[in-house]
């Protein structure tokens, strides 16, 4: 039995998970193929945990999505089924719903609606939504619309960030409204912020259990005097808002500095938040930070962490955090005692994506390279699968293995290898970031066993650059050494391939800063008989201007490119692409405005210049990845054609 990209879209995608106060039930949001398998639907499921069963709770056309349990475990979600406006599923607008004996309720009333929520322990709620600046809440949604169908579409900046990811940043700015139980039981809205800056834009927040406010990050934006003298980057900052009457209290806030997720204890009187710094000559630093809400006393823990901790939830008796963080091509799980300070690995295989930590055990997601995201329970008895939600079924015969080679200075490089039989090609498949990892975790987007089921001996390297092996390795990637170090890593990885691979053709590719490693491969060697770059940079310095964050490259690279540009030169794949003689194939999404479709236009037309064979696939309808389900078969395939066109 194989596994191919049919089969990989149409896998159940377990997206979200509640579970009962008692541990002994979950509802999870599953995502399937609607009818025409051309989009993702989500349901609710609820899951009986000892038993195995499960039965859909929600169903139709629409969306059902983001559950959460009240105190006695009553069900809220969120869905766009609006039965108050026809056109709700194409606009996207969800609104909060409780789940009854009958047909689910509406309980909010946004009129932009709803980003995202939480339940206090009073069954009182509070949203994060849209308003658009200077429009009366009655009229949020005629004007909306009105500007939508009818124009003016022209959106006015007089500062930078212009857009984000795969849109334009646009009117509307985020909020937060709390929702208090009437004397009817009905619902009624109370408006808690009414910025018009966007600082709670992708925020990280957190409702307290007596409902009486929320913890929430917030955008503090750089100065005018900065531009030059500073690093133009907004910085993150944390505050506490009333749900009684907005009134709002600063509890951290310094220049240089990011808030990137937090947690309140179960008595809602400390808070535990990641700070990272950013530091001048490298990535930066995280600390786990305790404040005492009452007495305002600060304790600061500095672990030894090389990127990307997120902070799930303390203990019921306070004594301790438990977070996930990279640890050698794994996310794991990890406890801190507060009181020594005392930080203990919990889990040491596949990837921990979330979870919540009961009396005497932990519950939540888990995936590997072997299977997509199911729930799992770990307690002293060990560690535990509890689902097949997705209906996997591994495939037969594909091995997978972890290995390591020295690279030229002396440093391990880690990398997984999944193949099946005695494959006659190899891949060299490269991670983005710069600072990430391939991890032993399911991916939906870059999937090896569809890979290892087309015939490939498949080697996923981590290279300088990747987490989870240290901070000196990870800074390796920093400034201008883009090309260096991590292409000698990259290089000793392929050194190894020929030794341990009985594969006669060897191809590279990779995505977004593995894109660009694909690019400067193609400039540096032809050791490789076929290369697929998809959403690569290649000219660094026209990336800097068109890319939707563009202050934080100056930061990376440790250069104003306006002032001096040579560090984005110097490993630039466009200065030296007349070298480039491998037949390569470009993918790009049109929406993509992280990597923009310029770098792709470039690169094909220097290609096609110097009379390279390649070929360009432009998805108009994908951003940064590629997500319709269509489209992702399309990729696959698109890949194996082109790579058999030219190895055969």
């Amino acid at each position: 039995m194989g596994f191919n990209a049919e089969d990989l879209v149409a896998l159940r995608r377990l997206q979200g998970v509640a579970f009962s106060k008692q541990g002994d039930f979950a509802v999870v949001e599953l995502s399937e193929l609607d009818k025409d398998k051309a989009a993702y639907v989500s349901q609710l499921w609820k899951v009986d945990l000892k038993k195995g069963e499960k039965h859909q709770m929600t169903f139709g056309e629409f969306s059902s999505r983001a559950p959460a349990f009240g105190p006695h475990d009553e069900l809220f979600f969120l869905s766009n089924r609006s039965p108050q406006h026809e056109d709700e599923k194409h606009k996207g607008r969800f609104q909060v719903y409780l789940a009854g004996s009958g047909d689910p309720v509406q309980v909010s009333v946004e009129p932009l609606g709803v980003a995202s929520f939480q339940v206090d322990d009073q069954l009182n709620f509070v949203v994060q939504t849209t308003f658009l600046p200077g429009v009366e809440r009655e009229e949020q949604r005629s004007t909306h619309d009105e500007i939508s169908k009818k124009g003016p579409s022209a959106l006015r900046y007089t500062s930078t960030p212009i857009r984000f990811w795969d849109h334009w940043i646009g009117r509307s700015k985020s909020n937060f409204v709390a929702y208090k139980k009437g004397p009817e039981g009905e619902y009624i809205p109370s408006v808690m912020t009414r910025c018009e800056k966007g600082v709670y834009k992708n925020a990280a927040w957190t409702l307290s259990k007596d409902g009486q406010f929320i913890l929430t990050s917030y955008r503090h934006y750089f100065q005018a005097s900065q531009r030059k003298s500073g690093d133009r980057l907004d910085d993150t900052r944390l505050r506490k808002i009333s749900t009684l009457d907005g009134e709002q209290e600063e509890i951290f806030g310094e220049e240089g500095h990011w808030v990137q997720g937090l947690i309140l204890s179960k008595d809602s009187k400390q808070v535990c938040y990641i700070d990272y710094t950013r530091l001048p000559d490298r990535f930066g630093s995280y600390a786990l930070v305790l404040v005492n809400l009452e007495t305002k006393k600060e304790e600061r823990w500095v672990p030894d962490f090389d990127g990307d901790i997120s902070i799930d939830c303390f203990s019921d008796d306070g004594k301790f955090v438990y977070f996930l963080a990279d640890k050698e091509a794994t996310r794991s799980l990890f406890s801190l005692e507060l009181s020594t300070q005392k930080i203990v690995r919990l889990s040491d295989h596949g990837s921990v994506h979330s979870f919540v930590a009961k009396e005497k055990e932990f519950l939540g997601l888990y995936s590997s390279i072997k299977n997509p995201p199911e729930l799992f329970k770990m307690d002293d008895s060990g560690f535990e699968i509890l689902t097949n939600l997705s209906g996997f079924v591994f495939p037969d015969g594909i091995q997978i293995s972890n290995h390591q080679v020295k690279s030229t200075d002396g440093s391990q490089v880690q990398f997984y290898r999944a193949y099946q039989g005695e494959p006659e090609r190899s891949m060299l498949a490269i991670h983005g970031g710069p600072v990430g990892h391939w991890g032993d975790v399911w991916h939906w987007r870059w999937n090896v066993l569809v890979f290892s089921d087309m015939g490939y001996d498949v080697f996923m390297p981590n290279p300088r650059g990747s987490t989870g092996f240290g901070q000196d390795f990870v800074d390796g990637i920093f400034g201008s050494t883009w090309g260096a170090q991590c292409y000698e890593d990259l290089m000793c990885v392929t050194d190894e391939i020929l030794e341990i691979s009985d594969a006669k053709k060897a191809i590279a590719m990779g995505g977004s800063f593995g894109g660009y490693m694909t690019n400067w491969i193609g400039t540096q060697t032809d050791r490789f008989d076929a290369l697929m770059t998809h959403a690569g940079l290649f000219d660094l310095h026209q990336f800097y201007s068109t890319t939707d964050g563009p202050a934080y490259w100056s930061r990376i690279f440790q250069q104003n490119v306006y002032e001096e540009r040579t560090a984005f030169d110097t490993h630039s794949p466009a200065r030296f692409v007349s070298n480039w003689k491998t037949p390569t194939l470009v993918i790009h999404g049109e929406k993509d405005y992280r990597v923009p479709i310029s770098e792709a236009l470039y690169l094909f037309d220097a290609l096609q210049y110097f009379e390279v064979e390649s070929e360009l696939v432009i998805f108009p309808d994908e951003n940064h990845w590629i997500l319709k389900p269509k489209n992702i078969v399309y990729w696959y395939d698109a890949i194996a054609r082109f790579f058999d066109k030219v190895l055969d």
